[in-house]
């Protein structure tokens, strides 16, 4: 389970991503699958290279973008799950 205070996030080893306009599309190369993310989920992509704090995420998001705090904690939190269950990402 993924926590907003507890929980760092980093991209997995065997996914190779590259950039479309402002989207990101990913291959995990254990899956064979693609992955499409839209230039808020490129930009969370983008700051998981390196392993960040879920809420430090979110404190990044919420301040780059137009967003509620409260949507945004739910929205990412929703997706580091969802990048979690696809191989994309790692949490500790």
């Amino acid at each position: 389970m993924i926590t907003l205070k507890s929980s760092v996030v980093y991209n997995s080893q065997h996914v190779v991503a590259t950039e479309v306009d402002q989207d990101v599309v990913i291959l995990n190369s254990q899956s064979g699958k693609y992955f499409g993310l839209d230039e808020v989920g490129a930009r969370v992509w983008e700051l998981v290279q390196t392993p960040q704090r879920v809420e430090d995420i979110v404190e990044t998001i919420y301040n780059e973008y137009d967003v509620d705090k409260q949507q945004c904690q739910e929205d990412l939190t929703l997706l580091l799950e969802q990048l979690q269950e696809s191989g994309l990402v790692q949490v500790l």
